[in-house]
């Protein structure tokens, strides 16, 4: 294992924008599932697994205080295993920015690459790791059409026979999970070939793993795949493009714990609040008489008061809500049962928040950091942007 490197992708700040108004507190890939950051899970992974060194590459500034905090807190937490960041000036794109390190990587023979906003359960990397030569894609079975992600087809021997990034017309068995084992001598020929053609330096020159490298190793067919098993209700993988994401990823790990709900020690629940399934509460919150929460992710120093109602809503830091005030959000498909929307995949059809004629879609409700909802409030289905103060009910808006 000392001879494969960990390599978590975590993008920049002027990527993942529709994860707002969240990421205007903390980097996306820094929220917090089941009070862990996201990134927590790719990197425990690795060093479950052996794999001692872990490089996160981004474009968000090294000075940024949750990153820097993030690092400094990973030397306690893991203090047999090196965390480093390497930070992209531009945008170099997934297989780019691998070429760019290169340097740093002369160690390892195999790099074994995650993009940051995935989540699956018990990564299978033992299974990845054992197939000696090759590179390996990650992947899982799909029952629809899903023209949004890496599509392929599996042959007999576990060989990847077709890969098509976002597809128009290929319908597949198989979707791309974001999780590779990469053959680091292959891609960077891959690489360096593209880049004498094109007579331009990595620096310049913007290139992806699933567009640019992925077909060529199908191509020579060195590239397999290891099919995560499927579970239900999808409780397998999840993508992570927006906030309504979170609230699956968070029943996901939640699952795996065999938990329904996690509280931080320094939470303050009243005996008689009522807390359901589906639910974390994070730290120095505040939980008062007769309030009930369920499904929902309660971020720090959130209070909310007294016989209150939280469902299906993420609440910011800082956030409060009044007395017998209703938070709640709504899941579309329990609406209207032909539509295609769902919170347990990486559907496109929730990644803006309106629909083809210009109406707002039904959303889990977010209230965004420092937000005050006042007594006996309702705001449903809405997002609220951070700092404002709701003094009257909110239905299916958007408050700037």
């Amino acid at each position: 294992m000392s001879q494969t490197a960990g390599i978590v992708l975590i993008g920049g700040p002027n990527k993942g924008t529709r994860f707002r108004p969240l990421s205007f507190k903390v980097p996306k890939p820094l929220f917090p599932i089941a009070l862990k950051p996201m990134i927590h899970y790719p990197i425990q992974a690795c060093i479950d697994h052996g794999i001692k060194t872990v490089f996160l590459i981004g474009s968000y500034a090294i000075t940024d205080g949750c990153l820097q905090n993030f690092l400094d807190q990973s030397a306690t937490a893991w203090p047999s295993a090196r965390i480093v960041y390497l930070q992209e000036y531009i945008s170099l794109g997934t297989a780019g920015a691998l070429y760019h390190f290169r340097d740093r990587f002369l160690a390892f023979s195999r790099l074994l690459v995650f993009n940051g906003d995935v989540l699956c359960n018990n990564y299978p990397l033992h299974d990845m790791l054992s197939i000696p030569s090759d590179s390996v894609l990650l992947s899982t079975r799909c029952s629809q059409k899903m023209q949004h992600l890496g599509c392929l087809i599996i042959a007999d021997n576990n060989k990847v026979a077709h890969f098509v990034e976002k597809p128009e017309d290929l319908l597949s068995t198989h979707v791309n999970c974001g999780i590779y084992l990469l053959n680091k001598v292959v891609i960077y020929q891959i690489l360096s070939n593209k880049l004498l053609n094109n007579q331009g330096e990595a620096e310049e020159i913007n290139y992806s793993l699933e567009k640019d490298v992925f077909p060529e190793l199908v191509s020579k067919q060195v590239l397999s795949s290891v099919v995560l098993e499927s579970l239900p209700g999808g409780t397998h993988w999840t993508q992570i493009k927006d906030p309504a994401n979170t609230l699956f990823a968070n029943k996901m790990i939640l699952d795996q714990t065999k938990k329904s709900k996690i509280i931080h020690p320094t939470a303050s629940i009243h005996e008689t609040a009522v807390i359901g399934q589906n639910v974390t509460i994070g730290e120095g919150c505040v939980v008062e008489a007769g309030a009930r929460i369920k499904d929902s992710i309660i971020l720090p120093r959130s209070k909310i008061g007294k016989n209150s109602l939280v469902s299906n809503a993420i609440l910011g830091w800082d956030s409060s809500v009044g007395d017998w005030s209703h938070i709640e959000g709504v899941v579309e498909k329990k609406i209207d049962p032909n539509h295609k929307f769902s919170i347990n995949t990486a559907s496109s059809d929730h990644s803006n928040y309106f629909t083809s004629d210009g109406s707002l879609k039904k959303l889990v409700t977010i209230l965004g950091h420092n937000v005050a909802v006042k007594d006996e409030v309702l705001v449903y289905s809405s997002l609220i942007l951070p700092g404002k103060t709701i003094n009257s009910n909110v239905s299916r808006r958007i408050v700037l």
